[in-house]
């Protein structure tokens, strides 16, 4: 069985994109820090557009420029304020305590 994925469609007539569409099952499945809350849940090196990390319900906002920006996908917060609720609430804002769920133990980095 074929151990890779498509993760995208390639443009018509562009013959050069195998190198770029295929990714390996464990590159798919490999988890990097939330930028938030630092604990291995983001897919996609990092970069998932749109996801929302379990632990502290921080939407992955590609378009931030700086910690200090205000994020339309995260109730208008800062990602330093963020971190804040998230140190404090465990959670980006008290009222989506009941939508998250604890860290597991494969999701801690260096960092803790």
């Amino acid at each position: 069985m074929n151990n890779y994925k498509l993760i995208f469609l390639p443009q018509v007539g562009d013959s050069s994109y195998m190198e770029d569409v295929l990714t390996t099952r464990d590159e798919i499945q490999e988890k990097y820090p939330c930028p938030c809350c630092e604990k291995n849940t983001i897919p996609n090196r990092g970069d998932a557009l749109a996801y929302i990390c379990p632990v502290c319900l921080w939407e992955i906002d590609l378009f931030l420029r700086t910690e200090d920006e205000p994020s339309d996908q995260n109730h208008g917060l800062t990602l330093n304020e963020a971190r804040n609720n998230y140190k404090i609430h465990g959670v980006v804002l008290p009222a989506l305590k009941k939508y998250s769920r604890l860290n597991e133990d494969t999701e801690y980095n260096e960092k803790g």
